[in-house]
């Protein structure tokens, strides 16, 4: 009875890769960083639950840690608050100021001064300064660029803007006739980029504005 040999079948071990043994040997080193660590389902990393939204809750906790305390305290912070911001104009602020003042003034010179005897600066502000009647000079003035100029100019700027607009309020009147007067002024004040276009056509669409603002400053200096 002839004897079966028996074959025991093994898997041939591979050998590494030249490419895989050269990244690994030189991976020792720490030349190539680990692989990243892959991302759960939520978008954190595996094990570590994600990293919380940020939000900016300031106002919040500033506002959980007022109302601990007592009315009297409430009254306090609020007054110390609002002193802060009186006491830190904006440049909205400062301009609406100075915008007030030069229309006042132009509109004393166009009636002869008799404009001090029935409204005063309080009462303009409170015509030229709203959001509706300022924003279109504020509009010109960052389009033109005037507002890059410092304080006191931007103040002879608002000056000879409050004339153009003033005498440019007059000639309508004088073919509508109605009288020249703070709220016919007012009415003009949306037109003031097409009035200083007009007094100086094409400065403004060739950003030449500046360069007619130094020159009005100077000769009113």
């Amino acid at each position: 009875m002839t004897q079966q040999r028996r074959v025991l079948l093994t898997r041939q071990r591979r050998a590494p890769s030249v490419v895989g043994s050269a990244l690994a040997e030189k991976n020792k080193g720490g030349t190539y960083p680990p692989p990243p660590t892959p991302l759960s389902p939520l978008g954190g990393r595996v094990g570590g639950g994600g990293s919380p939204p940020q939000t900016d809750d300031k106002i919040e906790n500033v506002v959980e840690l007022a109302s601990t305390l007592s009315p009297e305290q409430q009254k306090e912070l609020l007054a110390r608050l609002s002193l802060g911001l009186a006491l830190k104009p904006t440049y909205r602020d400062r301009d609406v100021e100075m915008w007030a003042v030069a229309v006042h003034e132009a509109l004393q010179d166009a009636l002869g001064g008799s404009l001090g005897s029935s409204l005063g600066p309080l009462q303009v502000k409170g015509l030229v300064g709203s959001h509706k009647a300022f924003e279109p000079v504020n509009e010109f003035m960052v389009r033109s660029r005037l507002n890059e100029n410092q304080v006191r100019e931007r103040l002879a700027l608002y000056r000879i803007l409050a004339d153009l607009v003033v005498a440019r309020t007059r000639t309508v009147c004088r073919h509508t006739g109605a009288p020249l007067a703070l709220k016919t002024v007012v009415n003009n004040i949306p037109n003031i980029a097409a009035i200083f276009d007009a007094a100086f056509p094409g400065y403004l669409a060739a950003g030449l504005a500046p360069v007619v603002a130094r020159q009005l400053c100077h000769r009113s200096t």
